[in-house]
């Protein structure tokens, strides 16, 4: 920019994903409860921050048993999830009948042939139900994971061997075992993943064919065996149509794809650098989807954190529950009945992830967004000191219905070490639209830094942004 007492305008782009890293100066960008959407067809820009689907109350759960998983699949034509200590089934409406007993605390693994749902409680034991009682499976080894491919249940035990399920029942005998050993690392997990039983070890994934012939009928693919890369542990797996995905036992989060793994943080090393430092021994993944967007999400209950990646665009943001930063309510979650569920992490609830819906069963959802800092280096003036005027924003307005909402802004001039009071700015009243919203924001940078946080019950977008700058001394 050339020198000038002129205040001139350039763009400012406010729409990004969460970029931290332990250096502020080099980045300090935040989405929070908003992601990135994007736009082809519009007028501002080729992509939009909305916000985070809520979580709209679905089913009432009884007490306050937390959710500890619901099964992907319907079974005997209803939902089936564990709560506290108690199996229950739900219709299309939402009605919860218990069924059962299903002890311990920890999350479950469920899977099912025709006949019968098989649950198991990790280190402890496996329970079954063909849908109006539970019984404990009579098995001469403790479970750890179960999965199920071509009519058979498959059963991993806590000593690494894998059971196959005679075909359409819940018998397993020693006959048809098998142990996963190109490499000296006991197996933790299973995953079917296209057809393919997916053995997880603590640093090796081996794929096995199920071939059919034989005891057991499984064959080992020995050349697409992934090396040196698998789950921290057996609750950070999560799959989608095309990719298994998973939090490494590394704390990199990997993406699997035709048997060849990539890493999730190659544009943005900071999640490695978080992840890295986080207790993860609680940790797991889950799956939904807001605006066609796949989404996985990560939990580390420890610290309070849940971190999401879009598959579609491969950005990060952050979800959770109320302006306060308490962890999000929502636990796991299962597309069902044409809607995706989730359970609630501190009561038995079930919660339907809704678009039109602003808060989480009620909570506030503080919207936040910090834009990546503007500086010379951007300005084509590097280290130089500039004067902005003011700050245009292209934020949805005409939001409002019983009030007039407003758009919390505040500034850093030191890029995110520090911010300004927040200054409180008009969206209007339902109707009262505007080209944009702009704030007066006379004050000198280095390298700025802008934080917009919005905490009603409305509609919320952000798109682009101008500043009007010039060059200025010190």
């Amino acid at each position: 920019m050339p020198v000038s007492t002129n205040f001139s305008k350039v763009p400012y782009e406010p729409v990004g994903d969460s970029f931290v890293s332990s250096s502020r100066s080099i980045s300090s960008q935040v989405s929070k409860n908003l992601m990135v959407v994007p736009t082809p067809n519009s007028s501002t820009g080729p992509a939009a921050l909305m916000p985070v689907h809520g979580l709209k109350l679905w089913s009432v759960g009884e007490g306050v048993d937390p959710d500890r998983g619901i099964h992907k699949f319907l079974f005997k034509d209803k939902g089936w999830k564990v709560s506290g200590q108690k199996l229950y089934s739900f219709d299309s409406t939402g009605n919860q009948d218990l069924v059962g007993t299903i002890p311990g605390n920890n999350l479950v693994k469920m899977a099912a042939n025709a006949t019968t749902l098989l649950i198991v409680v990790p280190n402890s034991g496996a329970y079954t139900t063909t849908g109006s009682s539970v019984s404990s499976l009579a098995i001469n080894f403790t479970p750890v994971d179960v999965a199920y491919l071509n009519s058979q249940l498959i059963l991993l035990s806590d000593q690494g061997v894998i059971y196959v399920g005679d075909p359409g029942t819940t018998v397993f005998r020693e006959v048809n075992t098998f142990l996963a050993e190109s490499q000296q690392d006991k197996s933790i997990a299973l995953q079917e993943f296209n057809q393919v039983l997916m053995v997880l070890g603590k640093k090796t994934i081996e794929p096995w064919d199920n071939t059919g012939i034989g005891n057991p009928p499984f064959e080992r693919m020995n050349r697409a065996i992934v090396e040196d890369v698998s789950a921290f542990n057996r609750d950070c797996i999560a799959p989608n149509k095309t990719s298994i995905y998973i939090l490494g036992h590394d704390k990199i989060p990997y993406e699997i794809v035709s048997f060849n793994h990539k890493k999730l943080t190659q544009n943005n090393p900071g999640i490695a650098e978080l992840f890295n430092g986080y207790n993860a021994d609680d940790a797991y993944l889950s799956t939904f989807q807001c605006y066609g967007q796949d989404i996985i999400a990560y939990h580390f209950p420890s610290e309070l954190k849940v971190w999401c990646y879009s598959i579609a665009t491969g950005l990060w943001f952050e979800i959770d529950h109320e302006a306060d930063e308490q962890l999000w309510i929502g636990k796991t979650s299962a597309y069902l009945f044409n809607k995706w569920l989730v359970g609630s992490r501190r009561d038995g609830s079930i919660f339907e992830l809704d678009k039109d819906t602003r808060t989480n069963d009620g909570g506030i959802m503080a919207r936040e967004r910090i834009f990546r800092p503007l500086s010379g280096e951007t300005l084509s003036s590097p280290r130089d000191y500039f004067q902005m005027k003011s700050i245009e924003y292209n934020l949805e307005t005409g939001v409002g219905v019983t009030d007039n909402p407003q758009v919390m802004l505040s500034y850093s001039t030191d890029g995110g070490k520090s911010y300004s009071g927040e200054r409180w700015i008009n969206l209007g009243r339902d109707g009262d639209y505007q080209e944009f919203v702009e704030d007066y924001s006379n004050r000198k940078f280095k390298d700025l830094a802008v934080k917009v946080r919005y905490t009603e019950d409305t509609k919320f977008s952000l798109g682009s942004s101008g500043i009007y700058a010039r060059k200025s001394g010190r």
